[in-house]
């Protein structure tokens, strides 16, 4: 998966404001991250395969201190959009590895397909 470099606030809006996207603005390092990264990465494709069309990008909070002020993101979060309206923001905490793959490959695709109606 390539993962787009969103480091400013301008390039966040430009990023989101076409299409649908999948933003998750996290830290280098946390317990949360770490726990749900693998699933993340072993999961996306699929999750690409049921979206038509999605993009995907991860901020690091750390390269993009500005970014993750502006969105008020100060732990893992999960934003989807489509043409620039934001349609679910999701703080990941909460989730265990078999939840977080659930909401990926179920409620991810369920949020754009009704975001279509």
């Amino acid at each position: 998966m390539k993962v787009c470099n969103i480091q400013t606030v301008k390039s966040y809006e430009e990023f989101v404001s076409d299409g649908k996207v999948l933003i998750v603005v996290r830290p280098h390092t946390c317990a949360t991250c770490e726990r749900l990264a693998p699933v993340f990465f072993a999961n996306i494709e699929e999750v690409k395969s049921k979206v038509k069309d999605l993009k995907v990008a991860i901020v690091f909070i750390e390269d993009a201190p500005e970014c993750a002020a502006h969105l008020g993101v100060c732990s893992p979060t999960l934003f989807l959009y489509k043409d620039g309206k934001l349609l679910l923001r999701e703080v990941l905490d909460k989730y265990s590895a078999v939840e977080f793959q659930q909401f990926l490959l179920q409620r991810v695709p369920s949020i754009f397909s009704q975001a279509e109606q």
